[in-house]
């Protein structure tokens, strides 16, 4: 009978963004869309509240520590079994070691639409240590070369390289 969707994210305009693209979605009034910082501990939602996790282009946005805590987190909400499908940015995106270094894995993005925005980069050894205790890695891809219409001016910058995880809390 289908399922209920909860989303969030920092921007303000967010939620408004999302509604104007749900306009005529069967039940997309019930969909609970939140404005919300995904470093914020703890989420507003209980333990093992979700049978699937989505988060595309969004996770890496912090530092190592930070990163740790969302996939924590992810883990808290999800219940035994429950799905985890992320893009998470590659040690090949053109913008690895690019900008003010945070920590040995993030870096301050300095220029173009992401300026000032923080992105953790890993490669899959780095990402089967982090999974590998809470999770069943289903599939990891490196993606390269899939750049969305509305990104093909950033593609002349460099590679865009993302992996691709497919989870599955133990």
């Amino acid at each position: 009978h289908g399922f209920k969707v909860s989303g969030f994210d920092i921007a303000p305009n967010a939620e408004e963004y999302a509604r104007e693209r749900l306009v005529g979605v069967k039940s997309a009034e019930s969909i609970d869309l939140k404005i919300f910082d995904m470093l914020r501990m703890p989420w507003p939602y209980d333990p093992s509240s979700f049978e699937g996790v989505l988060a595309i282009n969004a996770i890496h946005h912090t530092n190592y520590q930070g990163f740790l805590k969302i996939i924590n987190e992810i883990s808290r909400v999800l219940v035994p079994g429950g799905l985890f499908l992320a893009t998470i940015a590659s040690k090949n995106n053109h913008k690895f070691g690019k900008g003010p270094k945070i920590d040995d894995y993030a870096y301050l993005t300095d220029s173009g639409a992401e300026n000032g925005i923080p992105h953790a980069f890993f490669d899959e050894k780095d990402l089967i240590r982090i999974f590998g205790a809470s999770y069943r890695i289903k599939e990891l891809r490196l993606i390269s070369g899939e750049i969305p219409e509305a990104d093909k001016a950033m593609k002349k910058e460099g590679a865009l390289d993302h992996w691709l995880a497919y989870l599955q809390k133990k």
